[in-house]
């Protein structure tokens, strides 16, 4: 009951109406509501990286993941293929994310060296992830096309760095997510 009236007050609810089960906050300050369903939505903190541009509440995303450290770079090489200009997609099975982009036409998986040329790392963009927060988890938040696997927007973000369920989220976090 504590819930409902908690966020019946601060009229928070995600785009689907499904249920928020974690609240987390990651090492750049940013604090995050995450659903049931996987959907997060993201209050951006001002922080070195951006220099405050851009900060504030984000629209909610549908799907999210969370990688270990030694994943990082294979998960954010989504927005440097982005950057470059390929149209990407990502598949999530079995614990594995796989990331594929479009060449010559045709899709095919992802390499290393597609996002970062200088690298010389000739490895599919292939990692291990999984569906809730874990603290030193990178957060990846990512809205698909109608097609459900090209990807039509993605945020990869910094470590979680601190996490609490749906039952002891308090009104003081949730004031950065108050709609007016």
């Amino acid at each position: 009951m504590k819930y409902l009236k908690t966020f019946e007050k601060f009229n928070i609810t995600s785009t689907t109406g499904n249920k928020v089960v974690y609240y987390f906050e990651t090492g750049q300050g940013s604090k995050y509501l995450m659903t049931d369903k996987g959907e997060t939505k993201r209050w951006k903190s001002e922080h070195l990286n951006t220099g405050g541009e851009d900060k504030g509440l984000k629209n909610w995303y549908q799907n999210s993941f969370f990688v270990d450290p030694e994943y990082e770079y294979e998960a954010n090489s989504v927005q440097f293929l982005i950057d470059k200009g390929f149209k990407c997609a990502l598949n999530k099975d079995k614990g594995k994310i796989t990331i594929y982009i479009v060449d010559n036409g045709k899709w095919r998986v992802g390499n290393m060296t597609d996002a970062y040329p200088k690298s010389n790392i000739n490895k599919p963009l292939i990692f291990d992830y999984i569906d809730q927060p874990k603290n030193s988890f990178h957060v990846g938040e990512y809205n698909l096309n109608p097609d459900n696997f090209s990807i039509q927007s993605y945020h990869f973000g910094s470590p979680v760095t601190k996490i609490i369920k749906e039952e002891d989220i308090s009104e003081e976090e949730l004031k950065p997510f108050k709609k007016s």
